[in-house]
């Protein structure tokens, strides 16, 4: 099981530099959907010109004026939702799809340099840009602008982070507060939902953290309060750190934590920094692990020997500077043939993974090193989570864990048939 952290398990983005009601909105964005229309029917052109503008490498002024409009569906149509629901059909888009590829792409880093563009003034547009996205989202969802029914929505998302006023003075002064209040819950409901799920119901699998930031420390630690009983908004909780001789989910620290590191395409392209323990309990020097197949070897080895939870933190330079495609994104070794399937399953949700391609993750055989199609991969190996749907329904992991488990058993199911009929 691997979790993407940021705006997947909380409800904030250090490494983008989001707070609380900034990664809220952009996460509702992922989720609110409209159509296409004709630049004068755009029901957010009052939005987009409350903000400022940049003028792009190419000299072109963006937010793009030439660019389509966007209109929200009629909520008989759809209204939150982490797809559209309506087939294949031409010109819907989510509100966050419509800024990133319609009025606001990023310019191309990749071949900057070759198409006589500054790297340094391209990243620097770009981050301009991201900054215009959050402002236009801000002012859509405001009292006032073109999505100003979804406020019920954004209200919905900040209750179910808040922290009961009871416990509040307890959870602050636990040291895993997110916020000095103690008011705004950090890690969201549903995770410890799908942890109590999985010691109960699948004792075998192993819970992977994933991050371009720097926030596992204060995951690790609310996470290993939660397993040690010591967690303040969950004093009944079942001890998951092996004291009842049941299995230890904490993370182990230095040993369950690690870095992948990326340089090149292909199977020796990819590289993850660990840290050895002795029996002795002495940390030695880090040792780099260079090759899809030697990683998934040492991920596997740990799965085995009981390692139930773990830390990576991912390669963000290399995806951001590839123009943030899934082919450059964080790393997922997989099986996936069938024979394969009936022993192991590799699952990532993240809230950045795209309807119409991976985006952020990057599933890869493990013995070829190869990119997987994200036809292949969609529902299967990687599910789009989204924060808005995760914060209704504390059971939207584990739902989600078992869709994923029943698609991979039809897949081995549809192999074995030929052997049956025979």
């Amino acid at each position: 099981m691997h979790l993407d952290v940021n705006k997947t398990l909380i409800a904030i983005d250090p490494a983008s530099g989001q707070d609380v009601p900034t990664a809220l909105e952009g996460a509702l964005g992922k989720c609110c959907w409209g159509k296409l229309v004709p630049h004068s029917e755009c029901q957010i052109r009052a939005s987009v010109g409350g903000v400022g503008s940049v003028v792009m490498p190419d000299g072109q002024p963006a937010p793009r004026a030439d660019c389509m409009g966007f209109a929200f569906l009629d909520e008989s149509e759809c209204a939150v939702a982490i797809d559209h629901g309506l087939g294949d059909t031409e010109g819907v888009r989510s509100l966050v799809e419509f800024l990133e590829e319609e009025m606001l792409p990023y310019a191309t880093l990749v071949t900057a340099a070759r198409d006589g563009f500054d790297p340094a003034e391209v990243r620097a547009a770009n981050e301009r840009v991201k900054e215009l996205r959050r402002e236009i989202m801000h002012l859509v969802f405001a009292p006032g602008g073109g999505g100003e029914r979804f406020q019920p929505h954004l209200a919905a998302m900040h209750d179910a982070l808040a922290v009961p006023e009871g416990l509040a003075p307890a959870f602050a002064a636990s040291g895993l507060a997110h916020e000095p209040t103690g008011t705004v819950r950090f890690l969201v409901p549903a995770y410890f939902a799908l942890l109590r799920w999985l010691s109960e119901e699948r004792p075998g699998s192993t819970v992977v953290f994933r991050t371009f930031g720097t926030d596992l420390p204060e995951v690790i630690r609310e996470h290993n309060a939660y397993c040690e009983g010591k967690h303040p908004l969950y004093p009944d909780a079942p001890r998951l750190d092996g004291s009842d001789g049941g299995q230890d989910f904490r993370v182990r620290c230095p040993q369950g934590t690690g870095a992948m590191l990326r340089f090149a395409d292909g199977r020796d392209g990819t590289a993850m920094a660990t840290v050895h323990v002795d029996d002795g309990g002495d940390a030695g020097p880090a040792r780099i692990v260079v090759g899809t197949g030697a990683i998934h070897e040492v991920l596997e080895s740990r799965r085995r020997s009981g390692m139930r939870a773990m830390g990576l933190r991912d390669h963000y330079g290399w995806w951001k500077s590839h123009d943030e495609t899934g082919e450059a994104g964080k790393v997922l070794l997989v099986r996936e043939d069938a024979a394969s399937l009936r022993d192991e399953l590799a699952v990532f949700f993240d809230d950045n993974i795209g309807n119409e391609r991976a985006k952020i993750v990057d599933a890869r055989n493990f013995v070829t090193g190869e990119a997987l199609p994200f036809s292949t991969s969609r529902g299967l190996f990687l599910r789009k989570a989204a924060m808005p749907l995760v914060l209704e329904d504390e059971l939207c992991f584990v739902r989600g864990v078992q869709d994923a488990e029943a698609r991979a058993d039809a897949i081995v199911r549809a192999a074995a048939a030929p052997a049956d009929r025979s």
